[in-house]
């Protein structure tokens, strides 16, 4: 669209002056001024128009007042070059890719209309209100940084209806992480290993405790346990064998890999071997068959 033909559009709409400007924080622009403006000024104009429309059809739906809202906004949007059809969702621009997958509500609210994550140029994947945030900073939130939001929406991305609170990284006390390991050993009916507690998705991480006490066999003994019986110590042939006939004592067949694994707590609690790579190393040159053969042929 030329300039001239936006001019002659914005200067017909209706409603350059009288109420519904007077109801609008959006002060007035000529159609110069208009298409003067570098592109996020006219997006942060567009946002704003929007805005408008929404307040005005949540405070006087059905008014003629929300009709002259949604004329200036298309107008507007046609003398900044930004017509309404204008955003798409495939665009090679990540800001219009990520504004065209929002709807503005009212109150100044902002909804994302997309998946759980925005995808960025360069593949890595946010979530859209820390997106929005970054963008609008220039800034980079880690894994310690929240944003709360403070206009009781919790879905609203408006990052100016967000406060930036950086959490302590220490976040739990020793008590919090003691107490965490005696209840996961009363559910398994034996001290946790570091694979037990991986795998029951608990909070801290392993890696947590050992910076905090200096091995997990002393966070064990800090929690008032004797530490398990460490599979890191020199594993036997004998003792890879007897591993996999407690299995099959266990389940009345032979294991595959897979399935002895699946019995790593039962075989800790046993103090024996519970990782597959350990009883193919000591038996069988790597060869799982080889592995169970030998130890049938050491069944009483």
């Amino acid at each position: 669209m030329s300039a001239g033909h936006a001019a002659t559009q914005v200067e017909q709409v209706p409603c350059t002056g009288g109420l519904l400007l007077a109801l609008s924080p959006v002060p007035p622009l000529t159609a110069d001024q208009l298409a003067a403006l570098d592109p996020e000024a006219s997006r942060r104009r567009e946002n704003d128009l929007r805005a408008d429309l929404y307040r005005l059809r949540a405070e006087r739906p059905g008014s003629g007042v929300c009709a002259d809202a949604y004329n200036r906004l298309a107008w507007e949007c046609a003398a900044m070059g930004r017509p309404l059809g204008a955003l798409h969702e495939n665009s090679a621009d990540e800001a219009e890719r990520f504004f065209a997958k929002t709807v503005q509500g009212p109150d100044g609210h902002v909804y994302w209309t997309g998946g759980k994550h925005f995808r960025r140029n360069d593949g890595m994947q946010r979530q859209p209100a820390r997106w929005w945030w970054e963008h609008e900073h220039g800034v980079t939130l880690t894994a310690y940084d929240t944003l709360e939001p403070t206009c009781g929406e919790r879905g609203c991305l408006n990052p100016d209806h967000r406060q930036h609170v950086r959490r302590s990284r220490q976040i739990y006390t020793e008590a919090q992480m003691l107490g965490g390991l005696q209840v996961l050993a009363m559910r398994l009916g034996h001290p946790p290993t570091t694979y037990d507690w991986t795998r029951s998705g608990r909070k801290p991480t392993t890696n947590v405790y050992q910076n905090r006490f200096g091995t997990w066999e002393k966070a064990l003994a800090a929690a008032g346990f004797t530490a398990y019986r460490s599979i890191t110590r020199i594993v036997t042939r004998a003792d890879c064998i007897r591993a996999l006939q407690f299995v099959h004592r266990l389940t009345g067949k032979w294991p595959t890999r897979e399935g002895f694994e699946k019995h790593r707590d039962q075989l800790t609690a046993q103090g024996l071997p519970r990782s597959g790579t350990s009883i193919t190393t000591h038996l069988g040159d790597g060869s799982w068959p080889e592995a169970v053969r030998q130890a049938k042929s050491n069944t009483d």
